[in-house]
């Protein structure tokens, strides 16, 4: 599977993309230099992430994502060191990793941790 962008884990909780079909370079005069696919965006009917909190998780992915460094340095202004370990475990993932190698759902759970909206308190 492809790693998520930060435009895809960005936009994910309110909606679904799906590749529906991927062009040869050769399907275009003059050829394509780059890959081409046709991109089918739905809203979901329920978001993952209530709409209040919109920008505020917008910012979280950006602070994410900043500067390509590994997440438990990008995430350092939310999380002390101890709580992101202790959730990069929960979550399966290390905190050593770059912000692309989590998955969206790692992403928004993360957020949620944070902002207590699916578990209560952290």
């Amino acid at each position: 599977s492809t790693k998520p962008s930060q435009l895809t884990v960005t936009y994910a909780p309110w909606f679904t993309f799906e590749i529906v079909h991927q062009f040869d370079r050769r399907d275009f005069t003059p050829f394509a230099r780059m890959d081409a696919v046709l991109l089918r965006i739905l809203q979901k009917s329920h978001s993952q992430i209530p709409s209040k909190h919109k920008n505020v998780y917008r910012e979280f992915i950006r602070s994410g994502f900043r500067d390509g460094k590994p997440i438990r340095t990008t995430l350092a202004s939310y999380f002390s060191r101890q709580e992101f370990d202790t959730l990069a475990s929960r979550l399966h993932f290390s905190p050593k990793q770059t912000p692309s190698n989590l998955r969206v759902d790692q992403w928004i759970e993360l957020f949620a941790l944070l902002y207590n909206e699916i578990h209560g308190t952290r």
